[in-house]
């Protein structure tokens, strides 16, 4: 058997390369990628509380928006989805 220091003695007999891709040590655990996949998905979804008194007064806001504010109006609807769905 050859020293894993030695680099000056040839082989003499050939070694066949590790099949697959060379490791990187750099893996993560299963519980790693798993607390990623959580902080990522919590970076796109805010939860905001609302009384429920305090709906239709948020819906008649959503439905009537004020344009001249520069609103974008995809996010209007976006929200509007929300809280309908939310009310049911």
């Amino acid at each position: 058997m050859k020293d894993k220091s030695d680099d000056r003695t040839v082989d003499f007999i050939p070694q066949k390369p590790k099949r697959g891709r060379p490791s990187t040590g750099r893996a993560m655990t299963p519980a790693e990628k798993q607390a990623a996949y959580r902080a990522r998905q919590a970076e796109l979804v805010v939860t905001v509380t609302f009384n429920r008194e305090d709906i239709n007064t948020l819906k008649r806001l959503i439905a009537n928006p004020d344009l001249s504010l520069g609103l974008d109006k995809a996010a209007i609807e976006r929200l509007m989805e929300a809280v309908f769905q939310a009310a049911k």
